[in-house]
């Protein structure tokens, strides 16, 4: 994302692309948006802001993307995470995963996958 990497978790049920806004500002402290912020609600209870971001590379295509930015969990929760995409985004007819990684614990007791 306009030369930086991001860590995001696949959710194979999320339509969409939701990044933790300030872990995405850090990584990318000079981060260009393209129009403006637009308020909108998820699941009924959690505001998130929409924003376009252009240019990202996804998938195999680079194009200007509609993002969802969402206030960051506590530092250790999900940490070293930026964010979630949904397989759609991706524009992937197939996606493999490689569950043999060594897995850390969360806060809550269960398990991420580096």
């Amino acid at each position: 994302m306009q030369g930086h990497s991001l860590r995001l978790i696949v959710d194979t049920g999320f339509p969409g692309i939701l990044l933790y806004e300030e872990r995405l500002f850090a990584v990318i402290p000079g981060l260009k948006l393209k129009g403006s912020f637009e308020r909108v609600v998820i699941g009924g209870r959690v505001p998130v802001k929409q924003v376009v971001l252009p240019e990202i590379d996804l998938g195999r295509k680079r194009r200007d993307v509609s993002v969802l930015l969402l206030k960051s969990p506590p530092a250790d929760l999900l940490p070293n995470i930026d964010g979630i995409v949904g397989v759609a985004p991706l524009n992937l007819q197939r996606i493999s995963f490689d569950f043999g990684a060594i897995p850390r614990p969360m806060r809550s007791g269960a398990e991420i996958y580096p």
